[in-house]
């Protein structure tokens, strides 16, 4: 008995798929699995690699490299982080993780991993001893600049991600906004959302077309 990869239809057999069964009980073989985890990676604003939910990280640790899983890591932790910190330092503004965070009775700060300076947890500004100088009103407007800053660099991220989609011929879903890659097959794409619609022209439902003009 075999049982079909959910994007490329693949036929796996019964024991591979298996082993490569989601919680949601579809099946990606191991390339679509990989491809999928490398699109992930590079999308900006992040987006984890999904099913019909999150597919956990231990599903990739013997299907990709370490560093890339290492990375992938580190960005689904800003991903899921409710309460983010962000180094205080404008040139910087990298993302400071839990790991990097310590909270005592008197201190509370963030080490930055990137450039290594420390920011306050409280006022979200430059490490210091003792209560925050500065105001509710200025902590407000140093959280609402800290925000801005991490939402200009996640545009220009997912700007220069467009650009590396446009350059490799990857097309983006008119439902959910996800970038799909073909590598063979029809142009009939079914997205992840579920979605189908055409990999040419990009219109949906594909049910209702009937070839496109480009």
């Amino acid at each position: 008995m075999t049982v079909e990869c959910l994007i490329c239809t693949a036929p796996l057999p019964a024991l591979t798929a298996g082993e490569l069964r989601l919680p949601c009980g579809h099946v990606q073989c191991e390339s679509c699995l990989q491809r999928n985890f490398s699109v992930s990676v590079k999308t900006m604003p992040f987006q984890p690699v999904l099913c019909c939910a999150r597919i956990d990280i231990t599903v990739f640790r013997r299907l990709v490299p370490s560093a890339e899983l290492a990375v992938y890591r580190e960005k689904l932790s800003e991903f899921l982080d409710r309460a983010k910190l962000y180094c205080w330092d404008p040139n910087c503004s990298a993302f400071i993780p839990n790991a990097l965070r310590s909270r005592t009775a008197s201190v509370v700060v963030g080490k930055c991993r990137r450039c290594h300076t420390k920011t306050c947890m409280r006022c979200r500004g430059k490490f210091h001893w003792g209560p925050c100088a500065v105001n509710p009103d200025s902590a407000a407007a140093a959280r609402a600049a800290a925000s801005d800053r991490a939402r200009r660099r996640a545009l220009l991220e997912e700007e220069k991600f467009k650009e590396y989609s446009r350059a490799r011929g990857w097309k983006e879903c008119p439902l959910c906004r996800r970038m799909v890659e073909k590598t063979e097959g029809c142009n009939h794409i079914q997205c992840f959302c579920g979605c189908h619609f055409c990999y040419r022209c990009g219109r949906q439902p594909y049910s209702t077309h009937r070839g496109c003009a480009m």
